[in-house]
């Protein structure tokens, strides 16, 4: 492999990300007008990261839903820390593209949305749900008939390239340069307007659907001087603790509940009203309290499934239950073992700080799905908000990229500078190829894997255990530029573990920086929610080889907090 481009494209809009998000910047793009869309992806469009284990659920509202009942909950869910006038863009235009959704798919013969026994859209509800509900999908259908439609509608799809790097200057964005894993070979695509989908870190942690995902973009982005917003929200779910499965939201709705070991059924002591259906925060510290004050471990019990339920979970859910059958377990007859399972920067964790136009602050660049900070989700709301809101996003970044062509925008940079940024980019993604080294891509990932997972850094924190952590990712990434690749596959880990570095980097010092309890942030020694001082978003954008954080007091046009201070969600109400 040579420190040269092997491969120029040019285009109007690229769209970097298979997903849900990514395919529908790619759809809307081209459908806004659009000559030459390119998708990239690091795997294959539609089958890659979490959409196409979306499990099964999208939050969505209905036209005779009040629209205020739905901002208001999402927002006050959210712990005031959303975007509260995405949170009302969402849910204005949710129904609307979910509806596009399903009849593209349906185009070639895919079914999306479950139908009741009436023929109307099935809506259930499930984790953080009380005014507000979801719809059920078939995720990987649903994938499939995005692709055929992108495909059908003239959009380049580019399988097995990682994009390393944005390329920006003088906070112009001009495209991006990649490698292929497959061929060797790398490539500059210059693009009048990027789409940036390709979701956070989930640090390669043990859940379903997303060890690819290792925040290349989120790092990249960084470096090209992009803001970040809210990476001190370290993203958690729940899962068996022997079995690689996925699905609460859909456990829950059909009657899932937790037993700690002396038999209660703690959760009503979290949240009275919701229960075993409190939101994701509150159920993640809440397994993580449990086990750290000695009532571990924990038990999910799915006993009350009526036949109907488990027939719908095996339908919805048919990668989780080949495992389960596979292990001879039937889940609705015997309690399961259960714990938290770290998500870092996906689902609902930090991430790109976007405009209601799906804009960056550099002039060209967009974001849009889980590679946002999810501005409506705030500390995280209600579920099915993340699938709904990478479906919105990514129509709302495709028009804007359109829009963009539309008024002009061209690529400002000669070709020289262009290609030169890029061969430079490439050298720096291929060195631990060509270098000497004395450590290796899976030892620096196992080292960043040790210092952020423990529970004591990312769920229950203090100050002396994130000082702690961040003295070992500065470590690693002192060891990371010693990686040595022996193949291309180890090329490819290379580079994840150089961004992962990057992401936990930002994770912990944002965490350092908010002294109060919010969302997925717990501070053992800040343990209140602090609405008079901290209703603050924190912003992190690369400054040199420095990283400088401030905040910024987050808008509240529609819903304020009625109390200074609140006891944090992940507490037990009854002490």
């Amino acid at each position: 492999m040579n420190f040269v481009i092997d491969e120029f494209l040019d285009c109007d809009v690229l769209v970097v990300g298979g997903g849900l998000a990514g395919c529908l910047a790619a759809i809307t793009a081209r459908m806004n007008g659009a000559e030459k869309v390119i998708l990239v992806d690091k795997s294959r469009v539609a089958r890659s990261g979490q959409s196409t284990f979306a499990a099964g659920i999208w939050a969505l509202k209905f036209d005779e839903d009040d629209i205020d009942d739905w901002v208001e909950e999402t927002i006050v869910s959210g712990d005031y820390l959303s975007d509260q006038e995405w949170v009302k863009l969402l849910w204005e235009r949710d129904l609307a593209v979910a509806k596009d959704v399903d009849n593209w798919c349906s185009e070639s013969g895919r079914q999306v949305f479950e139908r009741a026994s009436d023929g109307t859209l099935m809506r259930r509800k499930s984790r953080g749900h009380n005014r507000t509900s979801h719809g059920v999908i078939n995720s990987m259908p649903m994938m499939e008939g995005l692709r055929a439609k992108a495909e059908d509608l003239g959009v380049e799809v580019v399988d097995r390239v990682m994009i390393t790097d944005v390329l920006a200057l003088d906070g112009e964005c001009f495209g991006a340069v990649g490698l292929s894993y497959w061929t060797g070979k790398s490539c500059l695509i210059k693009a009048r307007a990027t789409v940036l989908a390709s979701a956070g870190s989930g640090f390669k942690s043990i859940f379903v659907g997303h060890r690819n995902l290792t925040g290349d973009l989120q790092a990249g982005a960084y470096r090209a001087g992009v803001i970040l917003r809210n990476m001190e929200n370290i993203s958690h779910n729940t899962c068996a603790t022997h079995y690689d499965i996925h699905g609460l939201n859909l456990y829950v709705s059909v009657g899932g509940k937790w037993l700690n070991a002396l038999g209660e059924e703690f959760m009503w002591e979290y949240d009275p009203v919701l229960g075993n259906r409190a939101n994701q925060p509150t159920k993640c510290i809440a397994l993580a309290r449990e086990v750290h004050e000695g009532r571990g471990p924990i038990m999910f019990d799915l006993s009350a499934a009526t036949p109907e339920e488990r027939a719908l979970c095996r339908k919805i859910l048919p990668e989780t239950f080949r495992v389960w059958d596979a292990a001879n377990i039937d889940p609705f007859e015997q309690r399961i073992e259960w714990t938290t399972s770290f998500y870092g920067t996906i689902i609902n964790g930090g991430g790109i700080h976007i405009d209601t136009r799906c804009a960056t602050n550099v002039g060209g660049l967009y974001a849009a799905g889980d590679i946002t900070c999810i501005p409506p989700h705030g500390g995280y709301s209600f579920g099915g908000v993340n699938i709904a809101f990478c479906a919105v996003s990514g129509a709302v970044a495709g028009e804007s990229a359109a829009a963009l062509l539309s008024a002009g925008r061209g690529v400002k940079a000669d070709e020289w500078t262009i290609n030169g940024l890029g061969a430079r980019s490439v050298a720096e993604a291929v060195r631990p190829l060509v270098q000497g080294g004395d450590t290796s891509p899976d030892e620096v990932i196992a080292s960043i894997q040790q210092a952020i997972i423990p529970y004591r850094v990312s769920l229950i924190k203090t100050r002396s255990t994130l000082e702690e952590a961040l003295g070992q990712i500065e470590e690693v990434k002192a060891r990371a530029g010693r990686m040595k690749a022996k193949d291309l596959h180890d090329l490819v880990k290379a580079n994840e573990a150089k961004n992962m570095a990057t992401i936990a980097e930002l994770m912990l010092r944002a965490a350092l920086m908010r002294k109060e309890s919010r969302g997925f942030h717990f501070r053992e020694d800040y343990p209140l929610v602090d609405n008079k001082e901290w209703l603050k978003w924190i912003m992190v954008q690369q400054d040199g080889k420095a990283v400088r954080l401030w905040t910024e007091d987050v808008p509240l046009p529609y819903v304020k907090p009625t109390q200074d201070y609140q006891r944090h969600r992940s507490l037990r109400q009854k002490v």
